[in-house]
């Protein structure tokens, strides 16, 4: 027979377990509105780590110009620009969206204690300074990675680019946390953390809204800057795409690109969330459609005359005559 003890350990083991996985479903759902900047940080990676045109954009951006004719002060700069506007899209989008208190579909954990809440209060704090510095990682990570590839004479600027962009995200996400003690300044920020037994409240921690438009006014102008900067990108690339990408260059092409998906991306996550509409599969189904009727644009060639193959008598005349 088994104990009564025996069944009690079972059965707090059993409560424990399950407990653990609500939880971390309730982690899940909190911060699922932030997933298009992690999307973008992944496939990033992927570009500039494993494949090889992104690889090779690095090393043009190390290497002298004389070599590869991309280097430029001004090349560089727009890099760095583009660079800097990916971290802030990625950090600001995913800020925002935590703020919105989304219809709920799924059911949360009704207690939350000890770890738990201070998990969940510390979380929507932190990811979005996480998200925000990780291109700038990624970057300088294959920076450092792409030296790899050299047999010898290895650029030095890689090694340097690469410590730069690990150091300029050390120091944004320093700047993150500046910002949110300077904001809150004379309000005791973490006074939870220093009572014990005191559950601390997630709606004291940060305010929830319903509607875009119950914002502050600088955070629309700030949605509404970004939104602009992106369609003007957009029109100087559909309108004059060689000249614009030409002078841009294309790290700086990727950066931008990367700063406006993470944008859009996160706008119609905003969507989806608010009406319950699966857009982005949406999307990815509808991409996937149309790839299989996309096709290359047309080459461009050089204008030549209209080549006529010889006979066989008037080559063997034309050799003869060669070498005689």
């Amino acid at each position: 027979m088994t104990s009564p003890d025996a069944s009690h350990r079972r059965r707090s083991v059993g409560d424990w377990v399950e407990k653990f996985f609500w939880n971390l479903q309730d982690i899940y759902h909190e911060l699922k509105p932030c997933r298009f900047p992690f999307i973008v940080a992944i496939i990033g990676a992927l570009i500039f780590l494993h494949v090889e045109q992104g690889r090779e954009v690095l090393r043009a951006l190390a290497e002298s110009g004389v070599c590869t004719g991309t280097t430029s002060g001004v090349r560089l700069g727009l890099f760095a620009f583009g660079l800097v506007l990916w971290s802030l899209a990625s950090w600001y989008s995913a800020r925002v969206l935590l703020y919105f208190d989304f219809p709920k579909t799924h059911v949360w954990h009704p207690e939350r204690t000890g770890i738990w809440q201070r998990v969940h209060v510390l979380l929507p704090r932190h990811v979005p300074r996480i998200l925000g510095v990780a291109p700038m990682f990624i970057i300088g990570w294959s920076f450092l990675s792409v030296r790899g590839s050299y047999e010898h004479d290895v650029p030095p600027r890689l090694l340097e680019f690469g410590w730069l962009a690990i150091g300029s995200g050390i120091l944004l996400y320093f700047l993150f946390a500046l910002r949110r003690r300077w904001l809150e300044r004379g309000a005791q920020y973490d006074a939870g953390f220093a009572k014990t037994g005191e559950q601390i409240s997630d709606s004291a921690d940060r305010k929830k809204i319903r509607r875009l438009i119950e914002m502050e006014c600088d955070s629309l102008i700030a949605l509404a800057t970004m939104a602009a900067s992106s369609v003007a990108l957009a029109l100087m690339f559909v309108f004059d795409p060689v000249f614009f990408a030409g002078a841009f260059g294309t790290g700086a092409v990727l950066m931008f690109a990367a700063a406006s998906w993470v944008f859009w991306g996160s706008a119609l996550v905003y969507v989806g969330s608010w009406k319950h509409i699966p857009v982005l599969t949406f999307f990815a189904l509808w991409i996937a459609v149309c790839s299989f009727g996309n096709d290359n644009h047309d080459l461009r060639v050089l204008k030549r005359e209209a080549f006529q193959r010889p006979t066989l008598r008037q080559a063997l005349v034309d050799w003869n005559s060669n070498i005689t």
